[in-house]
């Protein structure tokens, strides 16, 4: 049997996240679409009333993955867990979520009808504003969150300096979840905004978010 993933349409930020490690562990899964947070059902370790597991959140769906499959490729190394919910933590506060509201009506459009109703009940309820009103692409606010986001990232660049210049990942040579968290916020960039991360983001610091995107693609397609 496999583990069933239900995901929104395309690849986009989190939604990917548990697809990535499920990718890098060689763990077999089939999705099933029109969902707006990512959830897994695992028949193989059914819970107990005898059903299969569910388990949602990206960070929680990766815990258990690694807890219940040890015996594939991990992505917490020992004793980097919390630094890595830490640097999660810290690059959606200071990144992610400046740039969200910019995408939100082109998230709900992605969408299944099925699920649109409850996307924008819950992001309606979290910003307290019509989706409608979010919109800010292309208004002085919009600008000044892609200066944020240029500082943030070139902040982050001179941090993962520290590991030294032959350092491939977020904590050196090995992929991590990390990895895949920091992919995943390129990685909205570039599906809402193609223009913009062709001719500006990937450049952006001697171009290394774009090879940061390149280690990671073995692990984003959709199986």
């Amino acid at each position: 049997m496999t583990i069933n993933i239900y995901d929104v349409p395309g690849r986009t930020g989190k939604s990917f996240i548990p697809l990535a490690v499920l990718n890098y562990k060689g763990i077999p899964y089939k999705t099933e679409p029109y969902y707006t947070v990512p959830v897994i059902s695992d028949p193989d370790h059914p819970s107990g009333d005898g059903s299969p597991t569910v388990i949602s959140d990206s960070w929680k769906i990766v815990e258990y993955l690694e807890e219940t499959y040890p015996s594939s490729g991990g992505v917490f190394p020992s004793g980097t867990k919390s630094l890595q919910f830490l640097f999660q933590q810290h690059l959606s506060k200071t990144m992610t979520w400046v740039i969200i509201p910019g995408y939100i009506i082109k998230m709900y459009h992605i969408l299944h009808d099925e699920s649109k109703a409850y996307f924008r009940r819950t992001r309606e309820t979290l910003f307290n504003r019509k989706l409608e009103e979010l919109h800010i692409e292309g208004l002085e606010e919009w600008k000044e969150a892609w200066k944020s986001v240029e500082k943030g990232l070139t902040d982050l660049a001179l941090v993962l300096d520290k590991n030294g210049q032959d350092s491939q990942f977020v904590l050196g040579d090995t992929i991590t979840y990390a990895d895949f968290i920091l992919v995943s916020f390129l990685d909205i960039i570039a599906t809402f905004t193609l223009e913009k991360w062709e001719k500006e983001i990937k450049l952006w610091d001697g171009g290394r978010w774009n090879v940061a995107m390149e280690r990671c693609l073995p692990y984003l397609e959709k199986a």
